[in-house]
């Protein structure tokens, strides 16, 4: 009797506080999850329970829903709440009851205790309707019946309430209002009140994790005075739930009355497919802590709401940008890649291949789950039907489809990428069929005029050169790519010498050739043939001769280039590469004859081989050759080093045919050339 007594006394200080309202109880905080997460629900619209404090989530709602609630209130008293909603396509109604009872108490009439006991008992019904105004905002309106019965004693009104909800696309944030409890008669005063309230929600896939946070303001509509509320709710894996509320109210804290009431609540959830269980915990020191109980029951087929197709934006790699499908094992394929940010559980990827006109050429589907943000799709260039893309320019698109209770989610993205199978093409054009580079101003000069063009790729590599018949590089031009271009004029001029010595070539046949790359690794080539020709005295080849000198076992000549002495390496060297001692007087006659008639003239040495072998090892033998010379000359009788220049070029420059062992045998050699 003693805590009865104090309870009834808790509630009239309470009612006290609140400005007498006539039906207090309708501030009791409704809803098990919104009890244990802060109070107030006006901006949250995944559950029925939100339909107590804003009638416009009734169209929000992901499914139809019932949700049912036991309070174990203090001291036997309790509270039942019963909350529906019915979301469709542009509408959505709701219907929430209520009913509160206190212990039964002792009548006493003239101060006599009589055999009859008494309860309060409040009845709350209401019926909702809400509407969107568009895809992220809705409307809604309610209007509530309510009754109260004390002992004999009976009275009702009807109340009514109204809010809105505006919502991003992504679901990350929402803001709602309402106002609850408001009478249009003015002769009493009734617990009337606006809500206002936020939602963060962060979605956490790899972790399996929903977080939600809420701030919420409950302003009386009589006093302005506010009661503010925080709260925090997680779920895991969409099964387990937790969360923790915490309300302030400064007149309540003023008043002391928090004095015996908890700042914080508590609560947990378990949800199976489409059942759930709620509990919520607020504790409190004298009157007993309040337990809430709950569940709640999603329709999914009698809700005739269409599921909500939101798009979002998300990333499509393609790499390369340009590939040629054209099986030359070069840049075949093509890789697509989609990164998306957030997501729940990714059910359905679907790229597609568009060309540019917007017909659909390639559709590959897949519904496998897949748990991965960054996945590869390999992409060969071939339609649906296995035939290989022309050449163009296409549109790859990725549409991911996320699994959502109440919407569907679909990310899509976009990237051109090119079809390049054909290389580019090349055309030339020469000034003359014949240079004749001897300055006597005619053809002494010849012009190249090039063309490379792709329509579709940007030329990579461009490599222009100019070689004998025998495939001899002569001289190489240097092409600027630095810049991405898919036409190039060039215009090369030569002047017949080669890039080594910077001296004119022998007369001959000799071609330029043009070597392309574009981006897709498609290569041409195309040639050019020319000749050179410069009227020259005839050679002069003496063996012994007054005129020139005479070396033992050399041979020398007279040829364009200046004196050349040709040491056979056979005979010059032994088996080990080095230099026979009865060779030592024969190239001491020879530097002698270098100091005294040509010490002003440049001296090249030169090596050369024959074909046999491998060439880089050819290369090799001949620079050794002609560096054995050198060093010769060098240390042993003492020619300045400066004058001396070395080079050695393998099977390059042969001066026999390598076909047969005496042809083979003379272009093993090392040339000592006193230059003009």
């Amino acid at each position: 009797m003693k805590k009865i007594l104090f309870f009834l006394t808790f509630l009239f200080i309470v009612s006290k506080i609140n400005a007498n309202y006539e039906h207090q109880e309708l501030l009791i905080p409704a809803g098990v999850r919104a009890t244990g997460c802060g109070k107030n629900f006006v901006s949250m619209y995944d559950t029925a329970e939100g339909l107590f404090y804003n009638p416009s989530l009734a169209v929000m709602l992901p499914y139809g829903e019932l949700a049912l609630e036991y309070n174990m209130f203090y001291l036997d008293s309790s509270l039942q709440n019963l909350s529906f909603g019915l979301p469709l396509k542009t509408i959505g109604f709701g219907i929430i009851g209520r009913r509160f009872t206190t212990p039964e108490i002792q009548v006493i009439k003239n101060y006599e205790v009589i055999d009859e006991k008494f309860s309060q008992t409040m009845l709350e019904g209401s019926g909702m309707l809400a509407v969107k105004l568009a895809k992220n905002i809705s409307i809604g309106v309610a209007a509530k019946y309510v009754e109260k019965s004390i002992y004999q004693q009976k009275n009702s009104v009807w109340l009514y309430d109204t809010g809105f909800l505006i919502k991003t696309s992504n679901e990350l944030f929402s803001i709602g209002a309402s106002l609850l409890n408001y009478s249009f008669s003015n002769d009493k005063v009734y617990p009337t009140n606006y809500n206002f309230g936020i939602k963060f929600k962060f979605d956490l896939p790899q972790q399996q994790t929903k977080i939600n946070f809420l701030l919420s303001a409950q302003v009386d509509y009589n006093t302005n005075k506010p009661v503010y509320s925080f709260g925090l709710e997680h779920w895991g894996s969409e099964v387990l739930g937790i969360r923790l509320g915490y309300v302030y109210d400064k007149d309540k804290i003023e008043s002391k009355v928090f004095d015996q009431i908890s700042y914080f609540s508590a609560g947990v959830s378990l949800r199976i497919d489409d059942f759930e269980i709620d509990y919520a915990y607020l504790p409190n020191s004298i009157l007993g802590a309040t337990h809430n109980i709950g569940v709640s029951f999603r329709f999914r087929n009698i809700s005739k709401k269409e599921k909500e197709t939101v798009l979002l934006p998300c990333e499509l790699i393609v790499e390369p940008l340009v590939f040629s499908p054209n099986n030359d094992g070069r840049l075949d394929n093509i890789f697509f890649r989609y990164n998306v940010s957030t997501y729940t559980q990714i059910v359905e990827v679907s790229y597609s291949v568009k060309d540019i006109n917007g017909n659909t050429m390639f559709v590959d589907e897949s519904t496998t789950v897949a748990k991965e943000i960054d996945k590869f799709f390999v992409y060969d260039g071939k339609t649906s039907d296995g035939r290989t893309l022309i050449d163009g320019i296409y549109t790859a698109e990725v549409v991911i489809k996320d699994q959502k209770e109440d919407k569907i989610v679909l990310y899509k993205s976009q990237k051109e990428f090119v079809v390049d199978t054909q290389p580019p093409d090349i055309e030339i054009e020469i000034s003359t069929k014949t240079i004749s580079p001897d300055n006597d101003g005619i053809n002494d000069v010849i012009e190249f005029f090039i063309n490379v063009k792709d329509d579709l790729s940007f030329i990579q590599q461009l490599d222009v050169g100019i070689f004998t018949i025998q495939d001899k590089k002569v001289y190489t031009y240097k092409i600027d790519l630095s810049t991405s271009q898919k036409n190039l004029n060039l215009k090369l001029y030569w002047d017949g010498k080669d890039e080594i010595y910077n001296k004119v070539v022998p007369n001959g046949k000799y071609k330029l050739l043009v070597n392309v790359k574009d981006e897709a690794e498609n290569k041409n080539s195309k040639e050019i043939s020319f000749e050179v020709y410069v009227k020259e005295e005839p050679k002069v080849v003496v063996e012994k001769e007054e005129k020139l000198f005479y070396i033992k076992g050399a041979k020398v000549l007279l040829d364009a280039r200046g004196i050349v002495v040709i040491y056979s390496t056979d005979e010059l060297f032994d088996k080990e590469g080095q230099i026979r001692p009865d060779k030592y007087d024969s190239l001491a006659s020879l530097a002698e004859i270098i100091r005294e008639k040509y010490k002003d003239k440049k001296i090249l040495i030169e090596g050369h081989t024959d074909s046999v072998g491998d060439e880089l090892e050819n290369k090799r033998k001949s620079s050794m050759f002609a560096w054995a010379v050198y060093s010769f000359f060098v240390k042993n009788l003492s020619l300045d080093p400066k004058q001396l220049e070395v080079k050695g070029y393998g099977e390059e420059r042969p001066i026999a045919s390598n076909k047969t062992k005496v042809g083979r045998a003379q272009n093993r050699r090392v040339e000592i050339i006193i230059t003009k």
